[in-house]
């Protein structure tokens, strides 16, 4: 119906539509909901239908008919118009539900609500009449789609939840008449109450909510469990409900319907709940409508979840179920925020577990991943909160400090942290001790915005690991020039080889016995066109973070055979040449075919070449690392432990291994000279080391000898080898001939 216009229709009897004044048309327009019929009470005729048609009848078929309305109600429904009519003419607002034979002879439920209206107006005949408002079968139907269909719409508009189900609940209570809804839904820990209709006390909903926190679900248990509706048509006959039967009595609830909500494998997601204030007998279409509306809060449900799901996986590390970079950008923001607005310090400190790789490598992924979830267990233990920690990448945790005095207080916390972290950690059957560095920075002093805070606590964790100092680090404004210089050195450092810059240096071995030299050690140099030489302890370290070692070694590699190669040609004597491989190149993909490339590419022989490798190496697969060993030395290549007593220095890996020669470290060499307890202390570590690798079989080179009191000594310990610039410093490819010459001239001279 559209408004007051449509009363004016032709389906107004002459007679009575003078009748019907102004006021009376407008309390009919405020009335109408859908169907719209005007009954003359003492006729018993329609007098008035608001569209063409209803139940399939024509206008023709309705208007001014005796009886038609009481003719088309069931038998059994008569007494009950009869009723409602009665309580019309009392001026009674009335509701009732009815079955009527509609034109195919088909009964249909309608839903009836009317009123009295009568003339008014002393210039005509007086009138009464019923105005019935009218929701069919269909109609209600209509209404129910319409309503799935918004829901639809406000899921796919990611409205709130709570905003669906309080939009579900009204329209149930306008589909079920003297109905109550309320939706419980189950949270995963229990059902929950999520939406209720305003009617229902604030202090019942809560109740419910209580009760269900504790377990007594009543019937609302066997319905969702037994995945079916539930009628409880008198609850005070009904013992089931236990204590919370006291509760419904309190709020006049007479009768209960309890429609589960399931997904769509069957899995309980809730329930709606129908309470009524009087008895209420079991009726299909009421199972019929919360059936439909149940399946609607199941696709709320189910979305609201998936959505849940992705935002999950979007925003926490699937492993240690805490926040990862995503979500730490989020909480720092809001802690700033907060901070900002309070005026007060917040902190951001990073902890990288840097021999998280070598403790996986070594031992597995498997004990990595625990690893990591008992290290989230240990910091969640001391904040409390996993919004304030984040594991944004592997090897790396970070913790919002929150509520700080001052700078020191930050930097107290992440003692205090970092003292719970190192204990040994049990996982599978391993103690297992982190090394672990930390950068931190704290707003304001060190940024004013996320993106600030972060990148100078991610300086300050770098800074450790470039400066070499301790392992705590606070943010400082220097940072960004050494940042800065680094990035720079980096960058040219990439393009150095392809510009010819690189070149290698050889600094010669002699063997201590017979006096002679027996080889060199191939070390790099990085000529600068700006800058000249660049110290290698400057690009080295900086090439093994940024994985340019990899690229750089095998430069060097290349080069040693193509010098190796020249010196044959010019039928200078065999030599060997030593090259540092690092750990990085020495794992990274397949080093052996890159080394043996090298070698046919220059038509060298392998017995002149040898790969000098730190104890570092071992502390990987050892098992994979010998067996890389085996290939290279059992072409001919020999293999040297560099700086040996510095690192690991296990005699079981030395036993296993296939090594030929152990070179002492300079750092003993160094002591040996200092005539102090320490000096005599080393001499004796020296000569153990001597001793060792003869027991295994193994050649012994000492590196750094500056002295002849130092060659000396080493001789008397019968040391084979030795390397330094007492000897000679490292010399370009066309100076070391001559040197050679000088170098055993001189041995003799000193010899004699």
């Amino acid at each position: 119906m559209n408004g007051v216009n449509s009363l004016t229709h032709n389906s107004i009897l002459p007679q009575y539509r003078n009748a019907l004044n102004e006021s009376q048309l407008r309390c009919l327009a405020r009335n109408v909901s859908d169907s719209i019929i005007v009954l003359d009470i003492q006729s018993r005729k329609i007098i008035y239908v608001n569209h063409d048609s209803f139940l399939g009848f024509e206008l023709n078929e309705m208007i001014n008919i005796p009886l038609f309305i009481e003719s088309g109600i069931h038998p059994e429904d008569r007494e009950i118009f009869e009723t409602y009519t009665q309580k019309l003419q009392l001026r009674q607002k009335n509701i009732v539900n009815l079955r009527f034979k509609n034109k195919k002879g088909q009964w249909e439920w309608i839903h009836c609500e009317g009123l009295l209206i009568d003339s008014g107006n002393v210039h005509h005949a007086p009138f009464e009449a019923h105005v019935i408002s009218i929701q069919t079968n269909q109609r209600k139907i209509e209404l129910l789609e319409n309503d799935r269909a918004h829901a639809l719409e406000m899921i796919a508009r990611d409205w709130p939840v709570e905003a669906i189900f309080n939009h579900l609940v009204k329209s149930i209570g306008l589909q079920i008449e003297d109905s109550l809804p309320q939706i419980l839904i189950n949270n995963g820990s229990g059902l929950r109450h999520s939406a209720a209709s305003p009617l229902l006390s604030e202090n019942f909903t809560q109740i419910v909510d209580t009760f269900l926190q504790n377990g007594a679900y009543g019937l609302w248990n066997t319905a969702i469990s037994e995945k079916k509706a539930l009628w409880c048509h008198d609850v005070f006959e009904d013992a089931s409900w236990g204590d919370f039967q006291s509760l419904l009595m309190r709020e006049n609830v007479h009768s209960v319907f309890i429609m589960p909500i399931n997904s769509a494998d069957g899995t309980s997601l809730g329930a709606i709940v129908l309470y009524f204030k009087k008895n209420r007998e079991e009726e299909k279409r009421i199972g019929e409508v919360c059936e439909s509306y149940a399946n609607i809060c199941a696709l709320v449900v189910e979305r609201r979840r998936f959505t849940d799901m992705l935002y999950h996986q979007a925003m926490y590390d699937s492993l240690t179920n805490l926040p990862n970079r995503n979500l730490l950008e989020d909480n720092l923001h809001q802690a700033i925020f907060h901070a900002r607005r309070k005026n007060q310090i917040i902190g951001l400190a990073f902890f990288s577990l840097d021999n998280f790789d070598t403790i996986k490598e070594t031992l597995g992924y498997y004990i990595g991943e625990e690893l990591l979830k008992l290290v989230a267990e240990r910091l969640l233990h001391f904040t409390g909160d996993a919004n304030e920690i984040a594991h944004p990448k592997e090897n790396t945790f970070a913790i919002i400090l929150c509520n700080l005095i001052d700078r020191s207080h930050a930097l107290e916390m992440i003692q205090q942290i970092m003292a719970l972290l190192r204990p040994s950690f049990r996982a599978g059957n391993n103690d297992l001790y982190l090394e672990i560095s930390t950068g931190f920075s704290v707003f304001p002093r060190d940024g004013e915005d996320v993106v600030e805070i972060i990148k100078n606590a991610e300086m300050a964790l770098a800074f450790p690991r470039m400066s070499g100092s301790e392992n705590i680090v606070g943010y400082e404004a220097e940072m960004n020039v050494i940042a800065h210089e680094r990035l720079r050195i980096t960058n040219q450092l990439r393009s150095a080889a392809e510009q010819g810059q690189f070149t290698l240096f050889y600094q010669p071995q002699v063997d201590i016995e017979n006096r002679r030299v027996v080889g060199f050690e191939g070390l790099i140099r990085w000529k600068h066109a700006e800058f000249g030489f660049v110290p290698p302890l400057t690009f080295i370290p900086l090439a093994e973070d940024t994985g340019l070692i990899v690229p750089i070694g095998d430069w060097v590699l290349n080069e040693a055979c193509r010098q190796l190669s020249e010196w044959q040609h010019l039928q200078y004597p065999e030599m060997r040449v030593a090259i540092n491989v690092s750990p990085v190149q020495f794992m990274h993909g397949d080093f052996f075919g890159r080394l043996n490339k090298a070698i046919n590419k220059f038509q060298v022989s392998p017995n002149q070449l040898a790969i000098e490798i730190t104890e570092n190496v071992f502390m990987r697969d050892t098992e994979e690392v010998a067996k890389k060993l085996k290939k290279i030395r059992d072409v001919g290549i020999e293999v040297h432990i560099d700086d040996f007593g510095t690192a690991y220095s296990s005699l079981s890996y030395l036993r296993k291994l296939p090594l030929d020669c152990l070179k002492i470290d300079k750092s003993f060499i160094d002591a040996m000279s200092e005539r102090t307890q320490e000096e005599i202390d080393t001499i004796a570590l020296t000569r153990s080391i001597v001793t060792l690798g003869h027991g295994l079989k193994l050649s012994v080179m000492a590196e750094g000898v500056e002295s002849s009191q130092q060659v000396n000594l080493l001789a008397d310990m019968g040391c084979d080898q030795a390397q330094g610039y007492l000897f000679s410093r490292p010399l370009p490819a066309d100076e070391v001939w001559p040197a050679v010459e000088n170098i055993n001239h001189f041995w003799k001279a000193i010899g004699s």
